[in-house]
């Protein structure tokens, strides 16, 4: 099968540092690859992902997310590149791209939906995530969509869903950690309701150290400055945003990820990256969390921050190994891939241009 994969035109694929959507991206189009599917990704210059790339805009730092002439001249490259190529199926990871799809009818198109179908504010956008729903709907008669978890797919609001897949990773860019750092870890943007302040509260109660990676966007600059920096010191430490090796250091060596996500967060990519370095993750039981935690297995789901920081104190006695198994089995790239094909080819078969 030959699969085009428009990634977002944001961050190279795969992002240097922060960047959950290039993540996924990356691993699923290696993911194909190893399958045995041919893969053209449609990305920003700078991208080394190993698989057929075509080039269709250079990268700017200084670009604004979600700016739509962006966002609208890689999606119309991708889209020519597709067609020229006679791709079997294209996989979208924009927005924009699926309004420029309905120029292309003979090709198949499927999009996932990375953001929370609800009526949240999403900052990745600029508009709120009602408008978000109209868009899909406006172009669900010529494109497909994707869940990233059932949780998600529920506040779809009658959008049509080919099917839920959970993300997966590349199992060798994660190694299991000893866990012997003495401390636990928080890994997420610096966004309030990711819950870096609830964070630091649980671990106090629990009197274990913290350390906090994170990106600092200008505009969760205030947040950070009242919750977040009055309490940094010896026991809670900031260590800003880190890269793929960064994320084995830090999770490979925590006690548990904490995970107090107070919204209905569609997936949560960093609670099987702490999977992936048998970590054990403590969640507050919102949004895909009760998709990938299951307590007492590979972590534990708490409703409080002093449940949180009671569960610090028992989550020894997860083993690091079956929390690792957990990822071996459910959040692999391979098993994404192979979801997706599944998928692609139903979609294939269904569109007018293509079916038999």
């Amino acid at each position: 099968m030959r699969i085009g994969i428009v990634a977002p035109p944001w961050l190279s694929i795969p992002p240097g540092k922060y960047g959950g959507t290039e993540v996924v991206v990356d691993a699923l189009a290696r993911g194909l690859q190893e399958l045995g599917h041919e893969v053209l990704l449609a990305c920003v210059d700078g991208s080394t992902c190993p698989v057929k790339r075509v080039t269709t805009i250079k990268l700017d730092p200084e670009a604004v997310m979600g700016n739509g002439t962006t966002e609208l001249t890689h999606a119309i490259a991708a889209y020519r590149a597709f067609s020229e190529a006679g791709v079997d199926v294209v996989h979208d990871h924009t927005l924009i791209g699926l309004f420029v799809a309905n120029r292309f009818p003979h090709l198949p198109v499927v999009s996932t939906v990375h953001g929370p179908l609800s009526s949240l504010a999403n900052r990745n956008y600029a508009f709120e995530l009602a408008d978000l729903r109209d868009m899909y709907t406006m172009v669900s008669s010529h494109v497909q969509f994707i869940a990233i978890s059932h949780r998600q797919a529920q506040d779809g609001d009658g959008l049509p869903i080919a099917s839920t897949i959970h993300h997966g990773l590349i199992p060798d860019d994660f190694r299991i950690g000893d866990g012997n750092g003495g401390y636990v870890a928080f890994l997420a943007r610096m966004a309030r309701n990711k819950g870096a302040h609830r964070a630091i509260e649980a671990a106090r109660i629990a009197g274990v150290k913290l350390r906090i990676a994170a990106r600092l966007e200008t505009y969760e600059r205030a947040y950070f400055d009242a919750e977040i920096a009055p309490y940094l010191g010896e026991d809670i430490e900031f260590i800003g945003e880190v890269d793929l090796a960064g994320k084995n250091e830090l999770l490979g060596g925590a006690i548990a990820l904490l995970n107090p996500i107070t919204w209905a967060e569609p997936f949560g990519l960093n609670m099987i990256e702490s999977l992936a370095c048998g970590t054990p993750v403590i969640a507050f039981a919102n949004g895909a969390a009760p998709e990938i935690v299951e307590t007492g297995v590979n972590g534990i789901l708490c409703d409080s921050v002093s449940d949180m920081a009671a569960a610090i104190t028992k989550v020894d006695a997860i083993s690091r190994e079956d929390t690792r198994e957990s990822f071996d089995r459910c959040f692999t790239a391979t098993r994404m891939a192979r979801d997706h094909v599944a998928t692609f080819q139903e979609v294939i078969a269904k569109h007018p241009a293509t079916a038999r």
